[in-house]
């Protein structure tokens, strides 16, 4: 750990052991009941749960709903793993045999504070939270929020320092994000360029190369002797920045060669045939997804540079650009956009 950093993670109470012990001594009480609990929370926390997620409410019910999601998913993984990187914090380390066990399923690499999984829940949930009005799943966002710091010591991955300052970190992220969407609701926006003089294709071009040159640059910090937690930390700064770069490229996609003479979609709910509507769309997600990310990868994995880190930035950013674009590009053309379309009675 850089010697900056040393004072503040040296509290037994904060960055030791102890908490994380007492929390499994209720098993005795409570029986599995934090296991499962856990187990449930370490998948609503994934980057592949929110991911497929935030295809999902894209696509299916709300493309607005779907892009805050992505403003806030994706700069959060970058933000979180850069801290990561830089703070080089171990995770629990000399822990007891049950713990023990339990850290090395739970698959974490990259370094400990802060917790991706509670930084991430945080802002996602959270937005769910303030932008969804059922009740049921405003209930079932703040059970999330509330129950993923836990699992998180209960899985012996993070220390109690890590989790409290991820929660700053994620109530921080959160309202700069509610305050970005305000202020900007319309981002990426073509008039990012206030060049009248441009054409639209030369817009779109500019602000592309903006993106790759900005999204590419965490690709940077790599170098042959990183250690195996610098690696992890990197690879995940890497894949939320290159999503973020498809999202963003798709977006301008979007709104410079299709919506100028298409409508945005809708729900699924406010088609003529909800249900076909649904597995229409949700059927050419998934085979996109397998024709551009999934099949290359299959591919590719048998080679060398399979796992250089700008074939790992390629990869991500051609699932996010599949995800905002290509998917519904597709949808627009079959039957004319018959499965976009939102019902005459709606």
């Amino acid at each position: 750990m850089n010697m900056e950093f040393s004072v503040l993670f040296s509290s037994e109470i904060f960055f030791g052991n102890q908490p994380l012990e007492i929390l499994h001594s209720l098993d005795a009480s409570f029986g599995s009941f934090f296991l499962t609990l856990s187990l449930l929370a370490h998948n609503l926390g994934s980057s592949i749960f929110f991911l497929s997620l935030l295809a999902m409410v894209y696509l299916c019910f709300s493309p607005q709903l779907g892009s805050k999601l992505a403003l806030g998913l994706l700069p959060a993984g970058i933000l979180n793993s850069l801290v990561k990187f830089i703070v080089e914090s171990p995770r629990p380390m000399n822990l007891s045999d049950n713990l023990a066990h339990m850290q090395s399923k739970a698959g974490e690499f990259s370094f400990g504070f802060p917790s991706g999984h509670v930084h991430t829940s945080i802002v996602i949930w959270g937005l769910i939270f303030l932008s969804i009005k059922n009740k049921y799943v405003k209930t079932f966002s703040l059970i999330v929020i509330i129950i993923m710091p836990v699992s998180r010591l209960y899985l012996g991955v993070h220390y109690l320092g890590d989790v409290l300052g991820s929660l700053i970190l994620g109530i921080i992220n959160l309202l700069v994000l509610l305050w970005f969407i305000r202020k900007f609701p319309d981002f990426p926006s073509l008039d990012l360029l206030d060049e009248s003089s441009f054409s639209i294709q030369r817009k779109t071009r500019s602000l592309v190369l903006m993106v790759l040159a900005i999204t590419l640059s965490p690709t940077l910090l790599y170098h042959p002797g990183l250690s195996t937690p610098h690696l992890a930390s990197l690879d995940i700064m890497v894949s939320a920045s290159a999503a973020l770069g498809g999202f963003l490229v798709g977006s301008i996609f979007m709104k410079a060669f299709v919506l100028p003479t298409r409508e945005i979609w809708s729900s699924y709910v406010e088609s003529d045939s909800p249900t076909l509507t649904l597995f229409i769309r949700l059927s050419t997600l998934v085979l996109m997804i397998f024709l551009f990310y999934l099949l290359p990868s299959l591919v590719l994995k048998g080679y060398d540079f399979y796992n250089h880190i700008l074939v790992r930035y390629l990869r991500y950013f051609i699932a996010g650009l599949t995800i905002v674009y290509l998917t519904p590009l597709i949808l627009f053309h079959w039957k004319n956009g018959l499965y976009l379309r939102k019902s005459l009675n709606a």
